[in-house]
């Protein structure tokens, strides 16, 4: 089973638009400094904080993280947001998801393929989506290489 993800929202009245963020690296990325980390939180809280006609709507898969950013007394965005549990994803939808975008790049992803990339990214959708990227890349480099010794030998 696909792990839950957590939906946090801010909300204002009368809007025209919606501003998603999707990750939090420029948060939680622990290469950089504590310091700097919360510099960067506090300056994308001040910011939202003065659009006050968007509602802004914050999606993230590694509950720890997106726990860290809003419910650290800590953090910047402490109580910015309610949290609200989204279902966890129907894997035979997710596999779909993928293998059509496999598809659209000429690459084939099996079932079991795809069921291995998910025990391998525990579950996790976003593991799940950066793997998958990952091996589209590698098979990009190889696809190229194919075509490339292809040419040569003819």
């Amino acid at each position: 089973m696909l792990t839950s993800t957590f939906l946090l929202i801010t909300c204002s009245i009368a809007v025209s638009y919606w501003v998603c963020k999707a990750g939090f690296s420029l948060i939680t990325d622990y290469k950089c400094p504590r310091a700097s980390r919360l510099r960067r939180a506090a300056v994308l809280r001040s910011r939202i904080q003065l659009d006050s006609n968007t509602p802004y709507i914050f999606l993230g898969s590694i509950r720890n993280k997106m726990a860290e950013i809003f419910f650290k007394y800590s953090s910047p965005f402490y109580h910015s947001a309610a949290a609200f549990k989204v279902g966890n994803i129907d894997p035979d939808e997710f596999f779909a998801f993928i293998k059509k975008r496999f598809a659209t790049g000429g690459r084939k992803l099996t079932r079991a393929m795809f069921d291995a990339i998910a025990r391998t990214a525990r579950d996790t959708p976003g593991f799940i989506q950066e793997l998958c990227d990952a091996l589209w890349q590698m098979s990009t480099g190889l696809q190229r290489r194919i075509r490339q010794k292809g040419r040569r030998q003819t």
